[in-house]
């Protein structure tokens, strides 16, 4: 019997409790049962919900509730049709209300009291989400704007070619100068990255919900985030240019236009024998740059995405063919212009291990990942600067 299927077995003897889900669509628990909306269950383990057994729907009630309500306020209770509703006890429990209701007509049940809070003491009613929150994670997009390169022996050797220049206007009888090219080889080697978990059979069976199945899909997500940031560091390291900020004002226009830092940037590259194909950059120079009154003008048939969000965005107005990729593992200053030939994404193995360590009752995955960002080629990439504040 597995860990989650001991839980169960647990849970349904122990429970004592009744819990609510409020919820008005339908849901899974984290032992991949269906929970109903608007429903009451029994059963509960360790002071949390099992969700196995229905008793109640409380959708129905409601229902019954506002109508009998809305008879009593226009005075047609004595008439109201009670059979024309759905009884809202579930399955076993509605044989078991029908048959208290008779005794109570027939007058075997008499009693003479108001409970009160107090004397249902033990008795817990817990509106408790079946969902967990909090396990989002942003999306980022910085892998997208390299060149992906596969590295399986976590070593990678480039070789760089740089071009010569004939001779031009040579006069006549004169024997041109030859020329050579330079080949240089630089060597790098993959980082690793990790995730590694483990829970003992103690933290698993007193949760409510599956943490070490969360805590994988963590681990295993939280490696986008570190991609991301190892990129978005290793493109800052490019030559610096002084850009300006292009949300400051003069008088009732912008100061300095976001097409002439870009083209400044651009022309350099160029000149180096690339093509500036890629911008990116924190969410932050993004909304500068579409709410510059040198661009909006231009954007005003333009839907764009909503803002704080990782996104790419092709066909960049007044800058065409660039694509800008924004993720805001960037600096919220910065904007980088590259060919997107010059940085490479090294892909080395990735490892994944799922283990049991019996005698001490432990379960722990662990997760490795080998890669490296890397400006291959410096002269055409440049990083923008004081773009933003």
């Amino acid at each position: 019997m597995t860990i989650r299927e001991e839980i169960r077995a647990i849970q349904k003897e122990q429970g004592r409790s009744a819990w609510y889900n409020p919820a008005k669509s339908i849901a899974k628990s984290d032992f991949g049962d269906k929970v109903l909306p608007e429903s009451v269950y029994l059963g509960e383990a360790s002071g949390q919900p099992t969700w196995n057994e229905r008793v109640f729907d409380m959708g129905r009630f409601k229902e019954v509730r506002t109508a009998s309500q809305a008879a009593i306020k226009n005075g047609s209770i004595g008439s109201f049709d009670w059979g024309k509703f759905e009884d809202p006890w579930v399955d076993d429990w509605k044989g078991i209300n029908q048959e208290y209701q008779y005794m109570r007509k027939t007058g075997r049940i008499k009693g003479a009291a108001v409970g009160q809070n107090a004397d249902f003491a033990a008795i817990d009613v817990v509106n408790v989400l079946a969902q967990m929150v909090g396990i989002e994670l942003r999306n980022f997009t910085l892998e997208q704007a390299l060149t992906s390169i596969g590295t399986p022996q976590l070593n990678l050797r480039i070789d760089t070619w740089t071009r010569f220049i004939n001779s031009q206007g040579v006069p006549e009888g004169v024997t041109p100068m030859t020329r050579r090219p330079a080949v240089a080889r630089a060597s790098f080697d993959l980082t690793k990255d990790v995730g590694h978990v483990a829970f003992t059979d103690e933290a698993q069976l007193r949760a409510v919900h599956d943490i070490f199945r969360q805590a994988i899909d963590t681990a295993v997500t939280d490696m986008k985030r570190i991609r991301s940031n190892k990129i978005a560091t290793e493109l800052e390291t490019a030559t610096g240019v002084a850009g300006a900020d292009w949300g400051a004002f003069t008088t009732d226009h912008n100061t300095t236009a976001p097409q002439t830092n870009l083209g400044t940037v651009a022309d350099t590259v160029f000149a180096n024998n690339g093509q500036a194909n890629i911008v990116t950059s924190h969410d932050k120079p993004w909304r500068n740059f579409t709410m510059s009154t040198y661009v909006k003008g231009l954007l005003q048939a333009v839907p764009l995405p909503d803002l704080s969000l990782a996104k790419v965005i092709t066909n960049v107005p007044a800058l065409p063919g660039l694509t800008w990729y924004i993720d805001n593992e960037h600096t919220s200053t910065v904007a980088c212009v590259f060919d997107k030939g010059a940085v490479y994404l090294m892909e080395g193995p990735k490892r994944v291990a799922q283990y049991r360590m019996e005698q001490e009752g432990v379960d722990g995955y662990i997760y490795r990942d080998w890669n490296l960002p890397k400006i291959v080629i410096g002269g055409r990439i440049r990083k923008l600067t004081s773009i933003a504040t």
